[in-house]
C-alpha cells in the first residue's frame, strides 16, 4: 500500500513544517515504492504556499491536491485572548473544491475574523456559517478531516473529556459537507514507557 499524505506541512507552517514544497515533491518522486505520486501541503491557516506547491508537483510529475488546515471555532470574538482554535483539514478533489477553499479563506478575512497570536502571526478563524455559505449547497468538491489532536472534534475530548461537544462538532461538519465527504484522521501513537 502506498501513502498519499494529505495532512502535511512545509516551511509555510511556521514552527510546524519541515522542508520546502520542492523538497517534499522531490522526496516523494524519489520514493514511488512508498508514496503515491501526489503532493498536498495543508499549511496552518494560510494559502501562501499554494503556487509554489503546485509548481513543485508539476516539476516532479506529481498529482497536486490543494488543501489547507484551517483554524476553526463556532464563533469569533476578536477580544477573546483565550479563543480556542480548533484545526480542520480541507482538501479539494477538483477545481470547484479549490475555489471553495479560496472562498472560505477570503470570506473569513473579509469578515475580519482574524486572530493575532502571541507570536504575532495573524490567523483567520473560520466559523460554521462561512462553511455553510460556501460549501453546504454545493457538496462533494471539498472533503474535510478532523485533523490532528488539536482538531475540531478531537480537542473537546482531549481538553475537557467532553464527548457531547465533540459529537456536536462532528454533526455540524457532517451537515455542512455531507457524511460521505467527512473523514476522521488516524494517527499512530507509540507508548515508549517500556523502553530501557
Amino acid at each position: 500500500m502506498k501513502i498519499f499524505n494529505i495532512h502535511n506541512h512545509s516551511t509555510y507552517s511556521i514552527l510546524d513544517g519541515v522542508g520546502t514544497p520542492e523538497q517534499w515533491a522531490k522526496y516523494i518522486s524519489e520514493n514511488p515504492d512508498k508514496y503515491a505520486q501526489g503532493l498536498s501541503l495543508s499549511e496552518h491557516g494560510t494559502l501562501n504556499g499554494v503556487i509554489e506547491t503546485y509548481d513543485a508537483a508539476k516539476k516532479y510529475g506529481l498529482k497536486y491536491m490543494p488543501s489547507i488546515e484551517v483554524y476553526m471555532n463556532n464563533k469569533f470574538d476578536a477580544g477573546d485572548k483565550k479563543l480556542k482554535r480548533y484545526h480542520l483539514l480541507l482538501f479539494a478533489i477538483d477545481r470547484v473544491g479549490f475555489d471553495q477553499i479560496i472562498a472560505i479563506n477570503n470570506l473569513t478575512i473579509r469578515r475580519g475574523q482574524v486572530f493575532k497570536s502571541r507570536l504575532g502571526k495573524r490567523m483567520p478563524i473560520v466559523t460554521p456559517d462561512i462553511l455553510e455559505e460556501v460549501v453546504k449547497h454545493n457538496q462533494g468538491h471539498l472533503k474535510v478531516s478532523g485533523a490532528c489532536i488539536g482538531g475540531y472534534w478531537n480537542m473537546p475530548i482531549m481538553d475537557d473529556n467532553d464527548i457531547q461537544k465533540s459529537l456536536k462538532h462532528i454533526t455540524i461538519i457532517k451537515d455542512i459537507f455531507g457524511a460521505e465527504n467527512t473523514y476522521v484522521e488516524y494517527q499512530t501513537y507509540a507508548d515508549n514507557t517500556d523502553r530501557q
